[in-house]
């Protein structure tokens, strides 16, 4: 569903969206209707679910149990790309979106530039899941009883080549930090 679209034209009232982008989309709808971009909130769901953590703050790649199983290498090549891309992209924002925008050219516009400097905080240098957000979205999984009690989280590092980051040692505070910058 096109939550901020279907929001837009009053079809709906609310939706679960990504905050990066339909957000971004709804605060330009607001500001060009001369209201307060303020207007469109986001009701963060580690807040509603009592998480104590964001759910993820991160980019996420999924991968077929299959596909993983029968191709290992082509897996750790393919992270190994997104690892330098990232790398790239964080070393360099202004000239990785030019060069995007090169390559996607009906992108260039201002909605999508905002859009994509508010995804920028959700680009994690190291790729490495984190395992306590894991755990904390697996149990909240179990008690809304989405997820059997016996469900195992199914997420791995196993194919990053390059060291794991120690986690936070704050993660309270870093979700404080995350939540002002996705209020800017």
């Amino acid at each position: 569903m096109n939550v901020a679209k279907y929001i837009i034209e009053g079809k709906i009232d609310a939706g679960i969206g990504i905050e990066c982008m339909q957000q971004v989309e709804l605060e330009e709808y607001l500001a060009k209707q001369g209201r307060p971009a303020s207007d469109a909130k986001m009701l963060r769901i580690d807040k509603l679910a009592c998480l104590g953590c964001c759910c993820f703050c991160t980019v996420l790649y999924i991968c077929n149990d299959e596909f993983l199983k029968k191709n290992p290498e082509k897996v750790r090549k393919f992270l190994k790309a997104i690892k330098k891309a990232t790398d790239y992209v964080l070393a360099d924002p202004v000239k990785a979106w030019k060069e995007y925008i090169d390559f996607k050219p009906q992108l260039n516009n201002d909605l999508s530039y905002k859009q994509y400097q508010r995804c920028y905080a959700y680009f994690s240098s190291s790729l490495y899941n984190v395992h306590r957000d894991w755990k904390k979205v697996t149990g909240y999984g179990k008690r809304l009883a989405i997820l059997p009690p016996d469900y195992v989280s199914n997420y791995t590092n196993e194919y990053l080549s390059w060291p794991e980051p120690e986690e936070v040692s704050d993660p309270l505070e870093a979700q404080r930090l995350m939540a002002i910058h996705q209020e800017k």
